[in-house]
């Protein structure tokens, strides 16, 4: 991560040219998606696919949003539930050091909107 954007892989004066580009081009599409730095700093882009999915994130490879270079975040860290158009995170005791949205920890499932920050390991 990028220590001048405090963890925030949109943060303001972070995003190359080419990231900009690729950002632009998946909020075009109109579908969900997250956006995350990877062990080497780079921009990764995930969409979250059609609702009515359940996604997987956490340090083991088996999720479906591997995040293995994050000691602090547990092996299955939480859930992304796709319902009736919507999106939610679930944290219910999944992982250890907690999920946040916005800031604020997430106990259970939280409704996302546009433009959330989830917050997991470091």
């Amino acid at each position: 991560m990028l220590p001048e954007s405090d963890g925030d892989p949109l943060a303001r004066h972070s995003l190359t040219a080419s990231e900009i580009k690729a950002l632009l081009a998946a909020e075009r599409t109109g579908e969900p998606f997250l956006v995350f730095r990877d062990q080497d700093a780079g921009l990764q882009l995930v969409p979250t696919g059609p609702t009515g999915q359940t996604r997987t994130l956490g340090r083991r490879p088996e999720t479906d949003i591997p995040i293995s270079w994050d000691s602090e975040v547990s092996g299955l860290h939480a859930e992304l539930q796709g319902a009736g158009g919507e999106w939610m995170i679930v944290d219910d005791g999944l992982s250890t050091n907690g999920t946040f949205v916005n800031g604020e920890r997430v106990n259970g499932r939280r409704r996302l909107q546009d433009g959330d920050r989830i917050r997991v390991g470091r």
